[in-house]
């Protein structure tokens, strides 16, 4: 079996190890499997370090607030600590203790208030407990126990209110069990239980007093013991008598403080669950079918108090999930991969109590992860969504689920899709505008949510950013050009309209083509003699919006936005052509003299954006004939920018 290289690999370099664990490792069975399938798993699983090395042992797991995770464990090839967290759907790894020594055996991870990871480890060189942490993207090493014992093996690692580690491990020496802890900057050590138990597979937490509980096996018969300090006294207790009951044991506590452990009984090969309440213990099997499992196990509880436990099935080299719930457990495969996968795994339940996994691939030496949760990758914070437009959301997970938008941060939610299994999937945005939108995943059962990272917006607006009309040479029509935000990309689609030349009929505009237009582009064959044109865009929804108007104005390139023709006139008739750069800024055309005396206004407010054109009688504000000279034609826009044209009166 895959299974028993990856066992001397380990045993290598910790030929140390009690005689009790390598009998567990040499007792294990292989049995046939028995009949019948798995439930369909909602497992998916990825590689979190896939690097050339050999790595992925001893790991451990921490969430953060987002429900992202934190893996502590151990690089083979190079012996030494590693460290990998998943971020916006992207892995990455470092190391956390890169001394010369053996470093990062029996890993430990806790996270603290800020999401920094604290992590507990044996320096296998010197066989000493170190403690590293990081902070500020630095991470730092220190030996928490020193002594000239042989120390650190099984480290369970959990910091207190005020972010102080505590750690439980083993003596090899004098095969105690262990306890460290560090305030006001100092380490001080101490045992737990000093009657020759061994203290291997320990596993620590902290009751909301700060006080440390501790599973561990016991001496001779390898029962399942229990140890806690209060009042700075430590007791202990017997969990389970079996006989070989103290194996890969994994402790967690309720809200009520009372202690639940899952382990392994070695006589039986079974998953084992063990709790304490009313001062009274009880056991049961969790997992009993025929085959060798509940190596590696791992316990969480979820805001029921219910159990959780990840191991590894020794028979069909699989990661495997069992939990309880309604009195019930239930059993599947997390990766049943034909790789051997599941050693070192652990576990950790996110706010939704959805379970995931770091564990180590046997056959090809990656760490690897598992998660029950479905995850949204898209969309990301900060982008704009044009409505009407088609939009990608991504998610991670096994469905189906259901898509739903919100326009206002969160408070009120509507359905966009239901029971879907596809991602990516497309979805046509709706009529919300908003700068608070945001994504939720939901799939019922098991329950799983997830949120996009933060807000993004959805604009309802489409603007205007040229829209212009030229006569090219020939007499071949007029091109039409424009160019909009959002534009095609957006779904965006255009209707060109041209006034009717019928003087009973000024103002009104119709349609020069056919349908919707899916470029910037037209040419209109047949203008008639003075063309003003309108431009209309049509979202996905179907809505409307009347962008703009333009005239044939020529001499409006280069981006100049003024134009004068004739510039040098006969007592009038004088035709101006300005460009309206947006509708939301108020332009002014007007006519000044050689000293700056203003003349005659011939437009002022806002406008469609676009090219519109006004005419010069010759005249100023009062009605009378301007004498004849050098005037001056200002455009001016909003109080940011104006441009000016010079002409000349005569008569």
């Amino acid at each position: 079996m895959a299974i028993r290289s990856a066992v001397r690999r380990r045993v290598s370099f910790a030929d140390r190890d009690t005689a009790v664990f390598t009998l567990v490792l040499v007792l294990a069975l292989v049995t046939a499997l028995p009949g019948g399938a798995w439930p369909q798993s909602k497992f998916v699983n990825e590689v979190a370090d896939g690097s050339a090395n050999y790595t992925g042992q001893y790991t451990s797991l921490a969430l953060d607030a987002q429900g992202n995770p934190h893996v502590s464990y151990y690089d083979f090839t190079t012996g030494d600590l590693k460290y990998a967290r998943k971020s916006g759907g992207v892995w990455t790894t470092e190391t956390a203790d890169g001394s010369a020594n053996i470093v990062g055996v029996w890993t430990s991870i806790a996270l603290d208030a800020q999401g920094n990871p604290h992590v507990s480890h044996q320096d296998y060189t010197t066989r000493d407990l170190k403690y590293a942490r990081r902070s500020g993207g630095v991470w730092t090493n220190e030996t928490a126990d020193g002594s000239a014992n042989d120390v650190g093996g099984y480290t369970s690692l959990a910091l207190d209110a005020q972010g102080n580690p505590h750690v439980s491990y083993q003596d090899a020496t004098t095969f105690d069990l262990k306890y460290a802890r560090k305030s006001g900057g100092v380490w001080t050590t101490e045992t737990a239980d000093g009657n020759f138990v061994g203290g291997a597979y320990t596993s620590l937490a902290l009751d909301a007093q700060g006080n440390p509980h501790v599973s561990y096996p016991g001496a001779a018969t390898f029962d399942l013991k229990y140890a806690r300090k209060s009042g700075g006294v430590w007791t202990t207790e017997t969990a389970d008598a079996s006989t070989f009951a103290g194996n890969w044991i994994s402790l967690a506590l309720d809200a009520q403080g009372n202690p639940h452990v899952s382990y392994q009984i070695a006589t039986s090969y079974d998953l084992k669950y063990a709790r304490k309440s009313g001062g009274v213990w009880t056991t049961e099997t969790a997992d009993g079918s025929a085959h060798d499992q509940g190596h590696f196990t791992s316990l969480a509880l979820d805001a029921q108090g219910n159990p959780h436990v990840s191991y590894y099935d020794d028979t069909t080299n699989e990661l495997k999930y069992a939990r309880k719930s309604g009195g019930v457990w239930t059993t599947e495969s997390a990766d049943a991969s034909a790789n051997d996968v599941g050693w070192y795994t652990s576990l950790a339940l996110d706010a939704q109590g959805n379970a995931h996994m770091s564990y180590h691939d046997a056959t090809t030496g990656d760490l690897k992860y598992a998660t029950a949760a479905v995850r949204l990758a898209s969309p990301s914070a900060g982008v704009t969504w044009a409505v009407g437009s088609s939009q990608e959301i991504r998610w991670s997970g096994v469905g189906p689920v259901s898509i739903l938008l919100s326009p206002d941060g969160g408070g009120t939610y509507l359905t966009l899709l239901e029971a879907t299994e596809a991602s990516p999937l497309a979805i046509r945005v709706p009529h919300t505008p908003s700068r608070f939108a945001r994504i939720k995943i939901l799939r019922e059962s098991p329950l799983s949510i997830a949120f996009s990272d933060s807000f993004f917006k959805i604009d309802a607006t489409i603007a205007l950013l040229k829209f212009d009309a030229t006569a090219p040479d020939g007499g071949s029509g007029v091109a039409l050009s424009w160019k909009t935000e959002p534009g095609p990309e957006a779904d965006v689609r255009y209707r060109v309209e041209r006034a009717s030349a019928d003087p009973s009929m000024s103002g009104e505009f119709a349609p020069i083509h056919a349908g919707l237009l899916d470029g910037g582009e037209y040419v209109d064959r047949s203008p008639g003699a003075s063309a003003r044109y309108r431009l209309i865009a049509v979202n996905g929804l179907g809505e409307e919006y009347a962008l703009g108007e333009t005239i044939i104005a020529p001499a409006l390139s280069d981006g100049r936005s003024l134009a004068v023709s004739p510039s040098v006139a006969r007592g009038g008739g004088i035709e101006v052509a300005f460009r309206v750069a947006s509708d939301l800024l108020a332009s002014d055309v007007s006519i000044f003299g050689a000293s700056g005396r203003l003349v005659r206004r011939l437009a002022s407010g806002s406008f469609p954006t676009g090219v519109r054109s006004v005419t010069w009688d010759g005249r100023d504000d009062r009605g009378v004939a301007a004498s004849a000279g050098v005037y001056f034609v200002r455009l001016a826009w909003g109080g940011q920018g104006r441009e000016t044209q010079r002409v000349t009166l005569v008569h």
